[in-house]
């Protein structure tokens, strides 16, 4: 669908919400205007609208507009901030949506004054540390950021401290970046943390057993992906106070040792568990000498998924394994029988 003239817009003074995703809109090349004319405006989404090259107006910003979504149009620094910053100093915009598009270079300060941001997503653009971390630190310590994205964003080095000065924060994505060093201890700080991915990076050194512990032990973390990372030793014990926890995805890193009842057993709304591709070993029965064996699937979630593939379990697989929802033990070294009981439950009506 391709609409050229966004004129008629002007006469719907009262409209609060519009939604053009998807719809062509190359040929609009007065949409800006168009949008500035809307007074009583408070969301507007033109994701993946083929936008073209903003032609500036500096008038009549929409003043109540509250959520601005332009994801996936390609919109470069040049054409989208003039326009943008205007609306900043107009507007108190709570949800910002710029992924996908293809911002460059340094992010003007101006990013740092948007105290209002709830909702960030700055994700697959191709910005670099430099250009992110001078304004966003006055942003972290100043706002009530609830959602932040710089997924696949081109940060590199460590993971700065000044992200724990977020402690609104609910969802912290910076996966598929180049981040080195280890886990910052001021993460800690994050006690409103419910979704961590920091996957696809470069992390190396050890989980502490404090990694993720709040202070005031109120955290209620529901999923938390450490994957495609340098992460080694041993797969700290304080994972299973994280009651709460519904994915703990951790393959594809270093992590060997023992893997025991306290890890797992406290983990009852676990949904969701990668732990594979590391050197891993289980023992579950912790009054036995060392034995290599699965927890009881019971005692989880009905519809775990678990990929404990590629790591050093052995011995016979239990029964219960089986009630998982997906499962994968390839490339390990159990050994024994493997029996499979299939119970069919008569239904009617």
């Amino acid at each position: 669908m391709t609409c050229e003239n966004l004129d008629w817009l002007s006469g719907l003074p009262l409209l609060r919400q519009l939604d053009l995703s998807g719809i062509n809109l190359s040929k609009a090349i007065h949409w800006t205007q168009a949008i500035n004319k809307m007074p009583s405006l408070t969301e507007l989404h033109l994701s993946y609208a083929q936008l073209p090259i903003i032609s500036i107006s500096h008038n009549n910003s929409s003043k109540s507009l509250v959520v601005l979504d332009l994801s996936g149009n390609g919109l470069t620094s040049s054409s989208i901030y003039p326009w943008l910053f205007n609306l900043f100093s107009t507007s108190n915009l709570v949800h910002l949506d710029l992924s996908s598009n293809k911002l460059n270079g340094s992010i003007p300060n101006a990013f740092g004054n948007m105290t209002t941001l709830a909702y960030l997503n700055l994700s697959g653009n191709g910005l670099t540390s430099s250009s992110i971390y001078p304004w966003s630190f006055n942003l972290f310590s100043t706002s009530s950021l609830v959602h932040l994205d710089l997924s696949s964003y081109n940060l590199n080095g460590s993971i700065p401290d000044a992200f724990g000065n977020m402690t609104t924060l609910a969802y912290l994505d910076l996966s598929s970046n180049q981040l080195q060093g280890e886990m910052p201890k001021s993460l800690r700080d994050l006690c409103n943390l419910r979704r961590l991915i920091l996957m696809y990076n470069i992390l190396t050194g050890l989980l502490e057993k404090d990694f993720l512990a709040c202070s005031n032990n109120t955290l209620e973390l529901r999923e938390l992906y450490l994957g495609f990372n340098q992460l080694n030793g041993t797969l700290p014990e304080s994972i299973g106070q994280l009651r709460q926890l519904e994915v703990l995805d951790i393959p594809s890193n270093s992590l060997q040792g023992m893997v025991s009842a306290n890890h797992l057993f406290g983990l009852y709304k676990l949904m969701d568990l990668d732990l594979s591709f590391n050197s891993l070993t289980f023992n579950i029965s912790l009054d036995q000498v060392p034995l290599c064996t699965l927890p009881d699937l019971t005692l989880f979630h009905p519809y775990l998924a678990m990929d404990m593939s590629s790591n050093c379990l052995e011995g016979s697989i239990p029964e219960s394994i089986f009630n998982a929802q997906w499962l994968d033990l390839s490339k390990n070294v159990f050994s024994g029988s493997i029996s499979l009981s299939c119970k069919i439950t008569n239904q009617s009506g």
